[in-house]
């Protein structure tokens, strides 16, 4: 499993959210659990991937790090 993490500020994260299920729907639903975190000005996102290329790719096209595979 990938965990993704990126950091949205308040202002942008509906359309952030938008963008996330878009590309989530565009690369076939793959199964993954979100969680958010108020991070002053912003909010941090965790999503985490079963598998692992998709976390990697999702993190580029988000700008997100690769936190590694869960355990």
């Amino acid at each position: 499993m990938r965990v993704v993490e990126l950091h949205v500020s308040r202002a942008a994260f509906a359309d952030a959210l938008s963008s996330m299920r878009s590309w989530l729907d565009h690369n076939d639903r793959p199964l993954v659990y979100f969680e958010t975190q108020i991070d002053g000005d912003a909010i941090r996102v965790k999503v985490r991937f079963e598998d692992d290329r998709q976390g990697e790719t999702f993190a580029h096209d988000f700008g997100g790090v690769a936190a590694g595979p869960l355990l």
